[in-house]
Order: C-alpha cells, then sequence, then structure tokens
C-alpha cells in the first residue's frame, strides 16, 4: 500500500489547506518509512443511544527498523507535528522487532543480555514519543510487529542465537519458517512468559 500522507477529504472532513508545519525533510522521513495511513471507525456492539458516541480513528504506523523518526527526540516532535497538522490521531509505533526493543526493557535484558537496539542507547524513544504525542492530542498504541517471529530472511537473530531451543521445528528438525520468516514455537511455556511479559512491561 503506498503511503499517502495527505488524507482524503473524503475520509476527514476536518482536513484544511493549512501547510504543515514541518520541513520536507521530516516528510521524506515519514514516506520512507513505510508509513500506512488508515481510516477506521469504532463501531459499537450494543444498540446506539444518547450517550454512546461514535469516535472516528485516524492512525499511522510507525516502523522502527526503516524510519528515522526515532532518531532523536527532535525528529520525534516534528513527526508529530506532521501528523497532528493532518488530523492524525493515533499511532502505532513498532517497539518490539529483529529480537530488539525500542526502549530500554528489563525483560529483554534479563532474557537476551541486551536492555534495547543499540541505535538508541540511552535514550527512551517510546518515552519521548509518548509525551510528543500527548502534547498534541495523539494517542499511543504499541506496535508489536514481531510477535513469535524469530528472523525474517537473512537477519541476524540474537533470540536463536541465545536460546535456540526456543525456535519452532520442522519434521526434519530444522527452524520451522514459512514465508521467508522464522518463527519462536509459540507452545513453549518459556516463549509465552518472554512475549507476555514484553507486553506487559510496556
Amino acid at each position: 500500500m503506498s503511503p499517502n500522507l495527505h488524507p482524503d477529504p473524503a475520509l476527514d472532513a476536518h482536513t484544511d489547506s493549512t501547510p504543515p508545519r514541518c520541513g520536507a525533510r521530516a516528510l521524506r522521513s515519514l514516506l520512507s518509512a513505510g508509513l500506512a495511513l488508515v481510516a477506521l471507525f469504532d463501531s459499537a456492539h450494543a444498540a446506539p443511544t444518547p450517550r454512546l458516541d461514535r469516535r472516528e480513528l485516524r492512525g499511522v504506523w510507525i516502523a522502527s527498523t526503516e524510519s528515522e523518526v526515532f532518531r532523536s527526540r527532535a525528529a520525534i516532535a516534528e513527526a508529530m507535528d506532521f501528523l497532528a497538522d493532518h488530523n492524525i490521531n493515533v499511532v502505532f509505533p513498532d517497539v518490539w522487532y529483529a529480537g530488539m526493543t525500542l526502549h530500554p526493557s528489563r525483560v529483554l535484558e534479563e532474557t537476551l543480555g541486551i536492555a534495547q537496539d543499540p541505535r538508541y542507547a540511552g535514550r527512551d524513544p517510546l518515552a519521548e514519543l509518548l509525551v510528543e504525542a500527548h502534547i498534541r492530542g495523539i494517542e499511543v498504541m504499541p506496535w508489536f510487529e514481531s510477535g513469535f517471529t524469530a528472523a525474517r530472511g537473512s537477519e541476524y537473530s540474537l533470540i536463536l542465537e541465545k536460546k535456540p531451543d526456543w525456535a519452532a521445528r520442522n519434521r526434519e528438525g530444522g527452524v520451522l519458517e514459512r514465508n521467508g520468516t522464522a518463527w519462536l514455537n509459540l507452545f513453549d511455556p518459556d516463549v509465552q512468559a518472554f512475549v507476555s511479559g514484553l507486553v506487559l512491561e510496556v
């Protein structure tokens, strides 16, 4: 899906012609991140009542592996300015990918000996995003993209190096791969505890 960071007026009647406050660099960063713009609507399961509101959700996923949004606090603020100007009200930051977290994680450090993605050592980009997004009225919903993924393609897998017994195995005993993705054994209680621990920690 090709990203279009200028919402269709048909999707958002509040879009105006005010130019975005961020520069071209931030726009290129957002485009290179492969952001997907979606328009979703919250539907109620119960019959509508005067006290029940329908709230429009306009969300953007922010991938960590290819995006420059998280390179600095200033870049995060610039990106949130751009999204707020275009009436985005929720962001989904990728916080778990390629065996690493965006933020410092006690669970990750105790399990694999690394606290977070080394690119962000000494910072907490998730905490920075929470502040900058909330200032602009944007909600943050962490996205655990990798889930039970061990590795994709030829990417290095710290999990499989440190915990080879966590790998899902095929009939021949090799690491189970589907569509270029190697998988963890989701039936292993230790794997379940690890992934759920990451989620609960956030």
